[in-house]
Order: C-alpha cells, then sequence, then structure tokens
C-alpha cells in the first residue's frame, strides 16, 4: 500500500493514520477473543481485522472524517480502530490512472515533490479553519519509479 498521490496516473490504495483521537462511530465489526474478521474495502479490497481492533464501513468512516472537521475525499472504503490506543487508519482507493509505456520515461519525481508540497497550503488552510495543526510534505520515503508490468507507479 502507498499513500495515494491524485496527481500521479497510479492506482493506488492509501492509508491515512491520525493519531490521538478515538473512534466515537458506531462499529462495524469487533472480533471476539481469539477471533478475527475478514472486512470489504469495496470492490478493491479486504482486511483482516484481528481481535482488539475495530472496524468501520464506508458509510460510518465518512461520518467520522466529519465529526472531527476533516476533509472527505469520496474514496474513503473504512477504518479501523485499535481499541484503547487512541488513533484508527483510513483506508481509500483512487483509481487515478494508466502510465502509457510512451510516457513512462518522463516521470519525474522531483516535479512530482514540488507538485505534493504545493498542495500542502490549501489544505492547511482548511485545516486552520476547523483548528488542526497542519501537515506538511517533507519528502519520499522512497521515489516512485515505473512498474512496466503493471503500467503504473
Amino acid at each position: 500500500m502507498r499513500l495515494s498521490m491524485r496527481v500521479v496516473p497510479v492506482v493506488v490504495m492509501s492509508v491515512v493514520v491520525w493519531l490521538g483521537v478515538a473512534l466515537q462511530a458506531g462499529a462495524t465489526v469487533t472480533p471476539e477473543p481469539g477471533q478475527s474478521a475478514t472486512c470489504d474495502l469495496g470492490r478493491e479490497a479486504k482486511v483482516v481485522v484481528p481481535h482488539g481492533y475495530t472496524f468501520y464501513n464506508k458509510p460510518e468512516t465518512v461520518a467520522l472524517m466529519r465529526k472531527y472537521g476533516n476533509p472527505e475525499t469520496g474514496l474513503e472504503l473504512g477504518t479501523i480502530e485499535h481499541a484503547g490506543e487512541g488513533w484508527f487508519i483510513v483506508f481509500e482507493f483512487d483509481e487515478v490512472g494508466y502510465v502509457k509505456d510512451a510516457d513512462k520515461d518522463d516521470l519525474n519525481a522531483s516535479k512530482l515533490l514540488k507538485q505534493f508540497k504545493a498542495s500542502d497550503e490549501p489544505g492547511n488552510k482548511f485545516r486552520a479553519q476547523h483548528g488542526m495543526p497542519p501537515l506538511h510534505t517533507l519528502g519520499w520515503h522512497t521515489e516512485p519509479r515505473y512498474n512496466p508490468e503493471t503500467n503504473n507507479l
């Protein structure tokens, strides 16, 4: 899984982690001790939820984003919360495209990073309006690279 980068033509599953916030929405699945549950993330994937975690479906995830003043992307598929730890993960899927063979040599990680950093300001304006601290793009953990087998990054 990789973070979704909307300006890059790539099919990705993104995971957004929010710390320090406990979920209050109704639970879809909370496995019993010694059990796990497999939950659907739309048509795109399934996630195995072990005991000690709670899975929230798409509508509950969207409601949660609204409740905490986070912008909705329309891509939310579900959320997992770790009971009692104060963090949760939001799963999103963004099918934003396909890299044509003719374009594969034109991909420029530095240029893409510059575009991502430029998008910080509008997002941080929204966050400030909702009393949240800013987030800043620092750089790549791993630079994106073209995969010729799947024609994407």
